[in-house]
């Protein structure tokens, strides 16, 4: 965004004041850590929690060799620390309690101040000798720098604080839950902490009626449903919880505000129908330029579109082929579509699923325990409950994992999407068939074991703070949904074809992702013809079809997932090409698993490192 576009702005904390003066002595301070041991943190700075963001050098593994090394140590410690404080309901969900209190700041001027943070220290990157710095913090470097490029991509082009106010619903809801899911503090305070998140929420709709224009119409659509979410997400039993505190007068705070919240919510709801859905429009494309810049600020990929496609399109023409060649492996050899009407048809009633779900997580679980696919963690803490209400609209199944950072509370919810209850009884049953039991076991090898929720307990064991708290999502999507595939590779379920049929049709889905994606922000394609894409290449039902449809107009780069599939089959290709039968497959996983989730350019980076050159190999 312009300056012009935003209003002057004055730093509201005196942190923020601490934080300029930092960045207009940069300079000096290069001196100070040239001539001096690493600066030590300031303890005194409210924004400081040694125990919660442990110092990057003492996390790296690779000692200080020059002065580079030591000015770039202590800068990301700064923007770490510096960095959350524009995004609380991230700190708290990442493990760093110090902004509990406080909700993102949503008016203009809050914004602006996020970008100016973004700005100054990508400026201040270019102070660094990347060159200098030791292999390890010239990756750290490189993800920073397209950190901060992303910030300022976000607020200047992508401009969602303007244009989709379901920004603003996830913010509340965000704030709210990441207090009330895990018990890392006693009741009392976590209720304290939320008494006054939910006294800001009045001044975030505020904030959204006045920053909103003429959003896309879908994107307003979506948010009506998901602010009826949230309502019953405030008025229900998780919030309701709170009022267990013993602390009348904190009882009495809690009360008055979440009434306040709940009003807030219930205005801007129907604010959304009466006000702003008349007036959005039907335009919600990024446009090729805006989507490449996307892809390249976020995921670091830099690739002509039109190849992506027609590899995409290739690719589900090779699905089709292969799901053909599994059916014909079933009795009676039935055509595709007899295959899925017999899968479907196999799904558990709604009062099941959470059950059946449970069981596939157990079946996975055991397979991997008795082969050599990746290490195990020593602990485990997953909980399998029904997706709250306001994360229903566009979601089958998710993972809510503690933060990396979280030290007092390690459980991890494994979100499953139960149909709506004022759907038909046909409608609900077509919706159910996603999670047959072949399907279910798919979506739970992505979700959980060795998905998303395995990746998150390595994430623990990597030593750069900033490849663990900063993803990018060909990492976190590509990984669970390179495991799909992996799995079968290594034998699980590989003597039941309709569990094959179920994993491709999946990835067809997901290359459909990629197609709709790029498509409909580029090409054109409408979302009456992307679900159609969705039905016939996706093999869909309709209902789900125009749920996945719908959700990449709000999604842009929801291709992500077969984006980042790709490059991590091209990275195990690349090892086992290096080591030849010194590959082991759980080597490679742990090794990729300890990277974080940066960037895959950056993972393939590090890990390629560690191997001889080409053309020669270990000695056995």
């Amino acid at each position: 965004m312009e300056s012009s576009d935003l209003m002057p702005h004055s730093l509201p904390h005196a942190s923020l004041a601490v934080l300029s003066l930092f960045l207009a002595l940069f300079p000096a301070l290069r001196a100070h850590a040239q001539s001096s041991a690493i600066p030590k943190r300031d303890m005194a700075s409210p924004y400081y929690r040694p125990e919660a963001l442990p110092q990057y050098t003492t996390r790296i593994g690779e000692p200080v060799r020059s002065s580079e090394d030591r000015v770039f140590d202590y800068y990301v410690d700064r923007v770490l620390s510096d960095y959350y404080q524009y995004s609380p309901e991230s700190a708290t969900n990442v493990g760093i309690h110090d902004y509990d209190t406080l909700l993102t700041a949503t008016s203009r001027e809050g914004i602006k101040a996020r970008l100016d943070f973004a700005e100054r220290f990508r400026a201040h990157l270019t102070l660094i000798s990347e060159a200098d710095l030791t292999p390890a913090r010239r990756i750290d470097y490189r993800l920073l720098v397209s950190r901060m490029d992303a910030i300022q991509f976000a607020l200047e082009s992508e401009r969602d604080w303007e244009k989709d106010p379901n920004h603003y619903l996830g913010i509340v809801s965000s704030g709210v839950q990441s207090l009330l899911r895990r018990d890392f503090a006693p009741l009392g305070d976590r209720v304290r902490s939320l008494a006054a998140r939910l006294a800001q929420v009045p001044r975030v709709f505020t904030d959204a009626k006045a920053n909103l224009q003429a959003p896309p119409r879908v994107y307003t659509e979506i948010a009506i449903e998901q602010s009826r979410g949230l309502i019953r997400y405030l008025e229900g039993t998780e919030v309701e919880q709170a009022a267990a505190v013993t602390d009348a007068a904190l009882l009495a705070e809690f009360k008055a505000r979440r009434a306040d919240a709940v009003a807030a919510a219930q205005s801007y709801a129907e604010w959304l129908e009466s006000d702003l859905l008349p007036r959005s429009v039907d335009e919600f494309a990024l446009g090729e330029t805006r989507y490449r810049q996307k892809l390249l600020h976020e995921e670091m990929i830099d690739a002509d579109l039109g190849e992506i496609l027609k590899r995409a399109y290739a690719s589900l023409d090779e699905n089709d082929r292969a799901m053909q060649e599994a059916a014909a492996l079933l009795p009676g050899k039935p055509s595709v579509e007899d295959a899925f009407r017999e899968i479907d048809a196999a799904a558990p009633p709604e009062s099941e699923l959470l059950a059946q779900t449970r069981k596939e997580l157990a079946a996975i679980r055991e397979f991997l325990g008795a082969n050599p696919i990746l290490t195990l963690p020593s602990e485990e803490n997953l909980l399998v409950e029904e997706t709250p209400p306001f994360r229903r609209s566009t979601s089958f199944a998710s993972m809510s994992s503690p933060g990396v950072l979280e030290r007092n509370a390690d459980e991890a919810y494994y979100y499953v999407t139960p149909p709506n209850e004022e759907w038909s009884a046909e409608r609900k049953a077509e919706f159910l068939s996603f999670f047959n039991p072949y399907s279910l076991r798919n979506v739970s090898v992505h979700e959980a074991y060795p998905g998303h929720y395995y990746q998150f307990v390595a994430m623990r064991r990597c030593p750069s703070t900033p490849r663990a708290l900063w993803g990018s999502r060909t990492n976190s999507e590509g990984w669970a949904h390179y495991c799909e595939q992996m799995m079968i590779e290594a034998g699980f379920g590989s003597d039941d074809p309709r569990y094959r049929i179920a994993q491709l049709r999946a990835a067809s889905v997901r290359l459909c992702r990629l197609i709709a994606g790029i498509s409909m922000h580029t090409r054109g394609m409408t979302v009456e013809e992307a679900t159609k894409l969705f039905e016939e290449r996706g093999r869909m039902p309709a209902v789900n079809a125009a749920r996945e449809a719908r959700r990449g107009t709000i999604d842009p780069t929801y291709g992500v997932y077969t984006l980042g599939k790709w490059q991590i089959l091209d990275l195990r290709e690349e090892f086992r090409s290096r080591l030849g039968d010194q590959f082991q497959l759980k080597d490679f996983h742990d090794r990729f698993l300890t990277q974080g989730r940066a960037p895959l350019p950056l993972v393939r980076q590090a890990m390629l490192a560690t191997l001889p050159a080409p053309g020669l190999r270990r000695s056995p």
